[in-house]
């Protein structure tokens, strides 16, 4: 007779010599021999592994505690920080405009620098406002039908003084005119603004190009958006670090370049949160492509990491 294995566990209680109980887990193998039925049973004492289980999961939820505290309050400090330094902004746009009038290229000069660093730490603060909202599960997306031309027609406007700063030239491959989308216009434009600035950032002397398609992702009609430059690139060991909270793809490059790395991280969550994504394809010297993903009809409510 062919033997019939049949193996199978179970949880239960087992009980020391001076009655108190212990948790036991059972694993039994149920199986016919030669004519005969066989079953072999083993006992596991699932003490030790339920006090780690406990652990871990008190462990999880104190960090999880944490990282909602850390966002509420980085959300608390930035509103704090930026009240003044809206008032610093502005103060300093004022005084250059009378130090303008007098022609007194001195004073010009050092207010536009305070005026020109007080708007980067502003960019900063926002950009960590933003990211806290998002992990503590306060930002709101503002779903809209507009016209993908609008979008891109705000964004160009944006970031043409970053492409020319650089002496890039810019090439636009979209001719849908009448084509709309269901989403965050304000994100979706942030989201292009800040790949347009990097690669700009990136590339001197070289090509920067949007190229727009439709194609389906996981059935579904969607838009995808292709920023490609021929930059310094990303070594495919740093790849993976681009869109971790605070850690820098490469201290040197960043240190040379500047920035923080958390708007390429804020973006992909904006478009993961209207159901799309941000992936890069790069070759370090020869240059990278950042390609963003949304569906042409936002879901009500979409998961994100």
């Amino acid at each position: 007779m062919a033997p019939s294995n049949e193996n199978a566990s179970l949880e239960c209680r087992g009980m020391h010599k001076n009655g108190s109980t212990f948790p036991v887990e059972l694993f039994y193998s149920n199986f016919d021999h030669d004519s005969e039925h066989i079953i072999i049973c083993n006992a596991h004492d699932m003490t030790e592994h339920k006090k780690a289980k406990e652990i871990l999961t008190e462990a999880l939820q104190s960090a999880e505690e944490a990282n909602n505290s850390k966002s509420i309050f980085l959300s608390s400090m930035s509103h704090e920080l930026r009240t003044p330094l809206n008032a610093i902004i502005g103060y300093s746009e004022i005084l250059l405009e009378e130090a303008q009038d007098k022609n007194d290229e001195a004073t010009s000069s050092d207010l536009k620098k305070i005026r020109n660093s007080g708007k980067h730490l502003l960019s900063l603060i926002n950009n960590v406002l933003d990211l806290s909202k998002i992990e503590a599960g306060k930002m709101d997306i503002d779903n809209q039908e507009f016209l993908v031309g609008q979008v891109i027609e705000d964004v160009m406007f944006t970031t043409r003084p970053l492409i020319e700063k650089n002496n890039n030239k810019f090439t636009l491959n979209f001719n849908d005119t009448d084509l709309t989308l269901f989403a965050d216009f304000t994100k979706v434009k942030q989201a292009l603004i800040n790949l347009i600035g990097n690669a700009a950032k990136f590339t001197e002397n070289g090509n920067i190009t949007l190229n727009i398609s439709l194609e389906k992702v996981s059935h579904k009609p969607s838009i995808r958006f292709d920023v490609v430059d021929t930059g310094i690139g990303i070594a495919e060991e740093d790849i993976g670090k681009l869109f971790k909270e605070f850690s820098q793809a490469n201290a040197q490059v960043m240190t040379k370049y500047g920035g923080t790395g958390l708007g390429l991280i804020i973006s992909r969550k904006f478009c993961q949160m209207m159901g799309g994504d941000i992936t890069v394809k790069s070759e370090l010297e020869k240059g990278s492509i950042f390609t963003m993903t949304l569906p042409l009809q936002t879901p009500p409510s979409s998961d994100y990491s």
